[in-house]
């Protein structure tokens, strides 16, 4: 027969699953935002063009020592996997940019009674 004490305890663990996934999700995103992420995020001061890009891979490249250790910026590919992660967050951000202004197009110009029901976006090359 099933012990009642075991079957409470039983179900404790399984409500205290999902609690814990959360903790161990939220402590390890603490630990990836750095002060750089936030400085970048909130700064007020104008930056030249180029400043944005180089402070993304700084913060891939720290990202990446504190994941794997300082032993990794020795490795031959330690350089294919900076571009790889840049160019990954870089598509992530293009995509978003255009379905946002897809949506913003929708929002405001089509109207099937009174427009068309397409519109065309144009993107520079």
């Amino acid at each position: 027969m099933f012990n009642l004490k075991d079957l409470k305890i039983v179900k404790s663990l399984k409500a205290a699953k999902p609690r814990l996934k959360w903790m161990m999700f939220s402590q390890m995103q603490d630990y990836k935002i750095n002060s750089n992420y936030v400085d970048m995020i909130c700064n007020d001061e104008p930056k030249a063009p180029n400043a944005n890009s180089d402070s993304l891979e700084a913060m891939v490249k720290d990202t990446l020592i504190k994941e794997f250790g300082p032993s990794i910026q020795n490795s031959a590919s330690y350089e294919l996997l900076v571009d790889a992660v840049l160019h990954n967050l870089k598509k992530k951000q293009l995509v978003n940019t255009v379905r946002s202004m897809a949506k913003d197009i929708k929002e405001k110009y089509i109207n099937p009674p009174v427009t068309t029901n397409f519109a065309v976006m144009f993107l520079p090359v």
